[in-house]
């Protein structure tokens, strides 16, 4: 008797249960509602571009994974570009921008030289040529980054730089030309200027803000607009250059 008791209520049990599920299913569904129309081909063209904002790649990662990327993976790929069938400049292009990334949040200072990303601190000319040894130039970080500013472009991108007294005519300029990799001189600060999709980024070990290594537009770069003077050339312009890269020949610097 007192098993049937509860073979009942388990019975009634389930009923109950299968009672407020099958509620649960039956009970409409909420309409989701566009509170925008849906751009149409026609008027794609005429939407605003989203701003570009930084953003660090490697973020989710400690400083320590970064650091055995760069060696494992980053550097060994540009010294496979090094020696690709790809053009040498399209390759050295794609080379250099897969280095950066590694670099963002490193820490700057006026005498840091370390070649390792985010551990220890770095100068700006450092940056430059730390950045220009590990994507596979022969040549001695030391002394290219004790050159002045001007004379680092100079000694990297040959003499046909070009100078210019205000910024909007180095972005001008740069804009104007087909995708290239620069370094730039300033009044007392080097870095790296990159055309992309029409965009012109300066990257470099900055010491302003948070005064560490960074990607940002040019037309936004307090150091860039706090310069009288901007020593410009083209890295991919100087075949000599990039043949010292291709064939793995050294360097000379002229120390000053």
């Amino acid at each position: 008797m007192r098993n049937t008791i509860f073979i009942l209520f388990g019975l009634l049990a389930v009923q109950s249960c299968s009672g407020e599920i099958q509620a649960y299913k039956t009970e409409a569904e909420p309409v989701l509602k566009l509170d925008t129309p849906v751009v149409s081909i026609d008027t794609i063209n005429s939407v605003q571009p989203v701003v570009w904002s930084f953003s660090d790649p490697y973020e989710k990662l400690s400083d320590r994974e970064v650091l055995k990327l760069y060696n494992d993976s980053l550097k060994p790929f540009a010294q496979r570009l090094r020696t690709s069938t790809i053009s040498s400049d399209s390759a050295f292009y794609e080379a250099l921008k897969q280095l950066w990334p590694a670099w963002y949040g490193t820490t700057w200072d006026f005498n840091g030289y370390t070649h390792k990303p985010r551990e220890g601190n770095i100068a700006c000319g450092y940056f430059v040529s730390t950045s220009l040894r590990d994507v596979g130039l022969k040549l001695n970080r030391y002394d290219l980054a004790k050159l002045y500013s001007h004379a680092i472009c100079t000694t990297i991108c040959g003499t046909q730089v070009k100078e210019f007294s205000l910024l909007e005519d180095v972005i001008s300029h740069i804009q104007n030309r087909p995708k290239d990799i620069y370094i730039v001189g300033l009044d007392s600060h080097v870095g790296f200027l990159i055309k992309e999709n029409n965009e012109v980024f300066f990257v470099h070990s900055n010491y302003l803000g948070e005064s560490v290594v960074t990607k940002e537009l040019a037309e936004n770069s307090e150091a860039l607009e706090g310069s009288n003077m901007y020593v410009l050339g083209s890295i991919l312009s100087n075949n000599d250059i990039l043949n010292h890269w291709q064939q793995g020949t050294t360097i000379q610097i002229q120390k000053e």
